[in-house]
């Protein structure tokens, strides 16, 4: 996209900072944009004009919820499981889909967060992942984060117990 922009201004960031909103606002599916600036930097009627080229980040996805989503998605899912089956190779790949869901939950969090985790410790919240997710949580949201934690908690511990009650009265012919 393109746009023009007149700026007169006794500092040149003032300038930079209408270049970069205008382009935000301007900018096409790429975050790309061109503009033409007249910038009048001194004030005295001389005009400097040129075409100015701006790559403006693109917002970062954020699919923290469908994770969340996910979580109890897979957590239901165990649930139903039970009922069927007390394959210990079916729990290890629910509880490995588990760990990894909610590792990469904190992962997603920390970058929307502007502090990305290494990748070292990335792998380490995988087998951690059911201590290190509630201290993140406590660490990084304060007081909120022990509420979201008493929440999920609360929640996961209903979607495991929905899913092996209702199938269970399905299987028994209870329902």
């Amino acid at each position: 996209m393109a746009g023009f922009i007149y700026a007169s201004a006794d500092n040149n960031w003032d300038v930079l900072s209408t270049l970069v909103t205008k382009c935000r606002s301007w900018s096409d599916s790429s975050g790309r944009c061109s503009v033409d600036l007249a910038v009048d930097s001194d004030q005295t009627g001389t005009i400097t004009v040129g075409t100015v080229n701006v790559n403006t980040p693109l917002p970062k996805s954020d699919f923290r919820g469908l994770m969340v989503a996910q979580l109890y998605f897979t957590q239901t899912g165990w649930g139903v499981a039970q009922v069927f089956t007390d394959n210990a190779g079916l729990e290890l790949l629910i509880g490995l889909l588990m760990a990894s869901v909610a590792a990469g939950w904190v992962v997603m969090d920390a970058r929307q967060r502007g502090k990305p985790i290494l990748h070292v410790v990335q792998f380490f919240l995988v087998f951690t992942w059911g201590v290190s997710v509630p201290v993140y949580l406590v660490w990084t949201w304060g007081l909120r984060g022990v509420g979201w934690l008493l929440l999920h908690t609360i929640g996961l511990f209903a979607a495991l117990n929905s899913g092996f009650v209702i199938t269970s009265l399905f299987v028994n012919g209870l329902m």
